[in-house]
């Protein structure tokens, strides 16, 4: 008997059961089987007769081959349901796997960027559905903290000295750490300088830069202003502006951006289309550190416009989180701040000044938010407002905004 016989034959036997299991009507091939399958997910497992099942099959294609007989038939083959489980998994290995052949062989005849996209997003697929699902045992869990007893800790993600101690030792897996400050206060300046010196610290780390605000050549020059210390002023018109010794320093940084794991994303609004790729590039990295940075929250779309911006927010920073969480990585995710702070005597933001702040404040593990005191020239105050894993601090940077540098002030 086939395996998509032996599915349906099991859930005929018990269709309440497809209420704890994942199907998709696209993993199987007959039609039959598929039409059966569909009521069965369309009346959530709570029909169970079977004459009934069938009649519906035919009210939802009068042309359909399946008859009371055939469904008959196919329920009478499984004593148990016990297997679905198992069988589900295989049929979704299955059908992955035969996408997998699909998009490969489309790749060999027509090599293009996006037949190549698919086919790796099929890999991707193919290896999530071989992972075990999590049973909830304590066992490897316990065996991690026994060999921390024994062993020093492995480092997070690692940046500023000072913001690596107050986060217990960089930025680790798991952690959607979101950073707010009012327009022009240097958000994204700030971001760029935590990328670059992770970037140093860990050579091999791979990143990812969204920027929904600025062009890819915008962004690149903020990267070029920072490592090279070149005026960003400069950069607008470096023909003009730079002499022969700045123009060797930027061919240097970009010579050493483009050997790097680094990437920036100018064309990506969509949430999905930022999920797949930070899963695609998490693939890509092959065990090695990964971050992404998405600046900022504010110009992301989801799909569903017609729902209330808040409701939105709340989806695009859930997806960030269990991303952070799916895929053990650190997610950086820009926000602004609401403009009553500048109404305030008090300037210092608080986390009911992030906009949409509940769904914000709820997902995020770390929340940053960046100030600028009026008796300090230069300075920003970088305030760690929230952290789950550790202390709330206020550290002082300084901020050189012409050459896009913040330096930690001890």
């Amino acid at each position: 008997m086939s395996l998509e016989r032996n599915f349906v034959a099991g859930l005929l036997f018990n269709p309440s059961d497809i209420k704890n299991i994942e199907v998709n009507i696209n993993w199987f091939s007959n039609k039959a089987y598929k039409e059966i399958v569909n009521v069965i997910l369309e009346t959530n497992g709570d029909e169970k007769d079977i004459l009934v099942i069938a009649e519906k099959i035919r009210d939802n294609n009068p042309l359909t081959v399946v008859t009371d007989e055939f469904v008959y038939d196919v329920s009478t083959n499984a004593a148990t349901s016990a297997y679905l489980p198992k069988y589900a998994k295989e049929l979704e290995y299955r059908h992955v796997k035969d996408r997998l052949v699909i998009a490969s062989n489309k790749f060999s005849e027509n090599p293009n960027d996006e037949n190549r996209s698919h086919m790796q997003e099929w890999m991707m697929k193919l290896d999530q559905t071989q992972s075990e699902e999590d049973s909830g045992s304590l066992e490897s869990t316990v065996e991690d903290i026994y060999y921390s007893l024994e062993h020093e800790s492995e480092p997070g993600i690692l940046t500023y000295p000072s913001i690596d101690k107050t986060l217990g030792g960089g930025m680790f897996g798991g952690t959607l750490i979101t950073i707010g400050a009012r327009p022009g206060v240097g958000k994204t300046a700030f971001g760029i300088n935590i990328a670059i010196e992770a970037m140093l610290k860990q050579p091999k780390i791979h990143t990812d830069f969204f920027t929904l605000e600025m062009s890819k050549k915008q962004m690149l020059n903020r990267f070029i202003s920072r490592i090279g210390e070149i005026n960003s002023y400069d950069l607008r018109d470096p023909y003009n502006n730079l002499d022969s010794k700045q123009k060797e320093k930027v061919i240097d940084v970009t010579n050493l951006m483009l050997s790097s794991n680094f990437k920036i994303h100018d064309k990506l609004f969509e949430l999905n289309q930022i999920a797949r790729r930070i899963r695609k590039s998490h693939y890509e990295a092959n065990g090695e550190p990964y971050i992404a940075f998405i600046d900022y929250l504010g110009l992301i779309d989801v799909k569903d416009q017609k729902q209330p911006r808040h409701v939105q927010v709340g989806q695009i920073t859930r997806v960030m989180k269990m991303l952070t969480n799916e895929l053990d990585i650190p997610i950086v995710l820009f926000t602004q701040l609401n403009r009553g702070i500048e109404a305030r005597q008090d300037k210092e933001p608080v986390l009911s000044d992030i906009r949409e702040s509940g769904a914000v404040e709820q997902d995020s593990n770390v929340v940053i938010f960046l100030s600028e005191p009026k008796d300090q020239n230069h300075n920003t105050d970088v305030i760690v407002a929230k952290n789950r894993e550790g202390s709330l601090r206020k550290l002082r940077f300084n901020f050189i905004k012409s050459k896009m540098y913040f330096e930690e002030v001890f």
